[in-house]
């Protein structure tokens, strides 16, 4: 086998900046072909044994107790950054031990500067990940990852920092998605000392599923972020190449030793008393509602759900957006019911065509909540190594309209080594003269090695009252994904009657193509760590090929030791507009063509500072005249409980048809005394939807699991003289969990 390395003039040009280069763009073609080893060479998963607890372990984050002293320490942490395949600064060991009710893990994290230690977050979920590409929070951290079924694709997530705010999430499909809102019932304590911290961690069984066995084993990943140093490290080696998220490269945790699989049983009763005032609530006054949500496990890894007289008065508000655009924006799921298992029934290209989305469930259009009666899921793996879903729910009448059946199947195997392939059908059935909608796809997810991979569906719908034909819909992303190179195309080719009653599609009949590449280089030495430069084209056309968008971007981030980020991007756009839209209440776009470009200017200061947030300044042709844009987004930590995120979005613009100004801005406050008590406040101001809202909201975690919360509600009419009320809640609501 040829190494570059066998050339003189290899390591001359290693003496320069070219020579980098050269070297790292070699290197992102030759590793994946075998070519050129890896950082960190060929790895053997490691290995750990978690031991039968025989002594009590108390969760206080004290590793004194001696039950601990019988399980073997796992050690040797690598580091992915700053220094990829060198042995993390600060050591970290492990470990595990278990009994009948669930896995004990005792972690210690040694430190050699521990007053320098970041730990500024209390509460529950406050260091979620929203981000593929974030691999890290705000804080010194340690966290687990576990493949219960050991099928390298989907794991569970458990995050503590030294304060012991606690962090769970799911991940699905080596992270294509995460779920930071499932909420996991575990606990976990932490300590600090005079070497650094420890923690320990408890996970019942009855939070995990996994197979039906007298002994299992587990995939296991731990990671280490020292916040200061950006220092990110794992007991099973991740490269640059890969990331956090990449469960087949977990190591193996053996040895567990679970209880005979009782069925699990859950039962959360909850109890809803609100008021209401306002014009925009016909019936207000005071409201009490009861409600019930209750899990049964049907197997050891497949379990029904059921919900009857749903509430969800305790999600928090959606941030508000201003849309420039003709087309609908997205908005997240939140809500409880809808978010476990919720991957099994992603199908689509994320932001762009899901074919099922939740949020049409219990939602108006304009976001307004829509009662739900009932409903069941069921959902996870059956013999035969496939993974089924089954969701229906039964949403209440308003007024003249009636109520509506929303049903969703699904089936899913997983195929090779980290591949799946399934079929999922998707009907709406309004009732009283509404029109039904059926959907039917088949979708294919295909990793064949650890770079590449390709997924796709292709579905057909049919709506009744709509003419026969044109009614099919593909799509998927090929990508090839590296530290020092990249590509990504996106494809979607919607027929004009092609419509998913429950999903989400922005912009049907249509081709829309979106092919990009970046390149990164880390110069070793000074003050940046990462240069990435990245090419994007984003093209759509009608089903005759004629183009209608298109949007060429450039960008470059600059990404230094300090965590801070430089970017500068370049959009060129052009749209063909055959039908006039209303871009403001005012302002009124006219049918034609449009050229117009764009470049703005973002800094992001690091959040391991007390101070951080990003600004972005843009400014460019936009239709036809100009546009000027600022955006700051902060946050402002006082101390260990207290933080305040202030965020503006103002626009300026100014167009042949008229001229107009948008303000959007908001504050979001939260305060943890505790790890069991959390107070929100949200204020936000929008000008283009004449709306000042005020969102309030105390989650006291009375026991595992079980909640008291206390919501205040509040929108006003800013186009009205005095900011009168236009709704106003009060909500008193509180769940109780029961599980044997």
């Amino acid at each position: 086998m040829f190494s570059l390395s066998s050339f003189h003039g290899v390591s001359l040009l290693d003496r320069c900046a070219r020579g980098r280069v050269v070297a790292a763009v070699a290197a992102a073609w030759l590793v994946p072909l075998g070519v050129l080893p890896s950082a960190l060479g060929a790895q053997k998963r490691p290995q750990t044994a978690s031991e039968s607890r025989t002594g009590a372990v108390v969760i206080d984050g004290f590793l004194n107790d001696e039950a601990w002293t019988v399980a073997q320490p796992a050690t040797g942490f690598v580091q992915r950054e700053p220094r990829e395949g060198l042995p993390a600064t600060e050591e970290t060991e492990f470990r595990v031990l278990h009994d009948q009710r669930g896995i004990f893990f005792a972690i210690r994290a040694l430190d050699s500067e521990p007053e320098r230690l970041v730990r500024d977050l209390y509460g529950r979920d406050v260091a979620a990940l929203r981000g593929r590409n974030q691999f890290w929070g705000q804080d010194d951290a340690v966290t687990l990852i576990l493949d219960t079924f050991q099928d390298g694709r989907s794991a569970y997530y458990f995050s503590v920092n030294p304060n012991a705010s606690m962090t769970d999430a799911l991940i699905l499909d080596e992270g294509q998605i995460l779920n930071f809102d499932w909420q996991g019932v575990w606990e976990a304590a932490a300590q600090v000392d005079e070497q650094g911290w420890t923690a320990e961690i408890f996970i019942p069984w009855t939070t995990l599923r996994f197979p039906n066995q007298a002994e299992v084993g587990f995939g296991l990943n731990v990671q280490r972020f020292v916040r200061r140093k950006t220092e990110e490290s794992y007991w099973s080696p991740i490269g640059l190449d890969q990331d956090l998220w990449r469960i087949s490269m977990a190591g193996d945790l053996t040895g567990l030793q679970p209880p005979g699989m009782a069925r699990a049983l859950e039962a959360k009763p909850f109890v809803t008393v609100s008021h209401k005032e306002g014009p925009s609530f016909p019936d207000q006054g005071f409201d009490f509602q009861p409600g019930l949500d209750v899990k049964v496990g049907v197997t050891e890894s497949l379990t029904a759900d059921f919900t009857w007289n749903t509430d969800f008065a305790q999600v928090e508000v959606d941030e508000q957006q201003v849309n420039l655009t003709r087309f609908a924006l997205f908005f997240p799921e939140k809500r409880e019911f809808f978010l476990e298992n919720a991957g099994l029934f992603e199908v689509g290209v994320e932001n762009f065509a899901q074919l099922f989305f939740s949020r049409r469930i219990g939602l108006g259009a304009d976001g307004s909540p829509v009662p739900i009666q009932g409903g069941g899921r069921l959902s996870g793996r059956v013999p035969g190594g496939f993974e089924v879903g089954a969701l229906g729910i039964r949403t209440s009448g308003q007024d003249d309209v009636p109520g509506v059946n929303h049903s969703v199947l699904r089936l899913r195997r997983k195929i090779l080594e980290r591949s799946t392939a399934g079929v999922i059908l998707t009907h709406l059935h309004q009732g009283d003269g509404g029109a039904d909608n059926r959907v039917v796809a088949f979708d294919m997810d295909l990793n064949p090695w650890r770079q590449l991979g390709l997924n796709g569906y292709v579905a057909n719908s049919f709506t009744e009252g709509d003419s026969p034909g044109e009614n099919w819909s593909t799509g998927g992303i090929l990508h090839w994904n590296q530290d020092a190179f990249g590509i990504r195309v996106v494809f979607m080719d919607h027929q004009e009657n092609f419509r998913p009653g429950l999903g989400f599609l922005p912009r049907p009949g249509v081709r829309h193509y979106q092919p990009g590449a970046r390149v990164a280089f880390r110069p070793g030495s000074g003050p940046i760590r990462r240069i990435l430069f990245r090419s994007l084209n984003d093209l759509i056309t009608d089903r005759s090929w004629n183009l209608e968008s298109r949007n060429v971007m450039m960008h470059t981030i600059w990404t230094l030791n300090s965590d801070d980020q430089i970017t500068l991007q370049y959009n060129g756009r052009f749209e063909d507009l055959e039908q006039s839209f209303a871009i403001h209440p005012s302002v009124t776009i006219r049918p034609g063509q449009y050229h117009f470009n764009s470049t703005f200017l973002r800094f992001t200061a690091s959040e391991r500072r007390r101070v951080s947030g990003t600004a972005r300044y843009e400014r460019g042709n936009f239709w036809s005249g100009e546009r000027q844009a600022v955006e700051v987004r902060g946050a402002f930590r006082f101390n260990n409980h207290l933080a305040v995120g202030p965020r503006v979005e103002w626009n300026d613009v100014q167009l042949a048809e008229g001229d107009f100004t948008t303000t959007l801005s908001g504050v979001r406050l939260d305060f943890s005394p505790t790890n069991r008590i959390t107070f929100n406040a949200f204020v936000q101001y929008n000008d283009a939807m004449d709306r000042f809202t005020t969102n309030l909201r105390l989650d006291i975690i009375h026991r595992p699991g079980s909640d008291l919360f206390l919501v205040y509600n509040d929108g006003r009419d800013i186009s009205l003289d005095g900011w009168p009320v236009d709704d106003r809640q009060h909500i008193l609501k509180v769940t109780y969990l029961m599980r044997r």
